[in-house]
Formats: C-alpha cells, sequence, structure tokens
C-alpha cells in the first residue's frame, strides 16, 4: 500500500508528471490546482494528463481542512505565474 500525498500544483507541467508517476507508484493522492486561465485557458487539467487524482480547484490558500487529514506527505509544487 503507497502512501497518502496531497500535490500542489498538480495540473501544472511539474507537478502532473509528478502527480502521473506517483499514481502508477500506487499511491494515494490528492491533487490541488487553481486552474490559472493563463495557463489552462479551458479550465481544464492538461488533456494529456492519464491519472487525474481526485482534484481539487483551488488556490494554495483556499485548500480545504480535510484534504490534509491522514495524509503523509505533502508536495507543494504551486507557483503563481
Amino acid at each position: 500500500m503507497g502512501l497518502k500525498i496531497l500535490v500542489t500544483g498538480a495540473a501544472g507541467f511539474i507537478g502532473s508528471h509528478v502527480v502521473d508517476r506517483l499514481v502508477n507508484a500506487g499511491h494515494d493522492i490528492i491533487g490541488v490546482d487553481s486552474l490559472e486561465p493563463r495557463v489552462h485557458p479551458d479550465g481544464q487539467p492538461p488533456s494529456w494528463w492519464v491519472h487525474v487524482p481526485e482534484l481539487i480547484v483551488c488556490g494554495v490558500r483556499e485548500i480545504p481542512y480535510w484534504a490534509f487529514a491522514d495524509r503523509d506527505v505533502i508536495i507543494h509544487l504551486a507557483a503563481q505565474v
């Protein structure tokens, strides 16, 4: 059984590749991303993103408290463009 991981910036270029690898390795992922319109004009994660985990669409200051519950690791990759 894998780790429970929260990844911020999960739909970004680096974050999406990290999430894909973590999902393939059997980890339980919650992704957080604001889906910033300048990066995601259609308001969707990348079309090539095969492994979409549970995705919370919000900024890092708005992450609901329950998203952190029972997480073993937090990987912070969010950045403002």
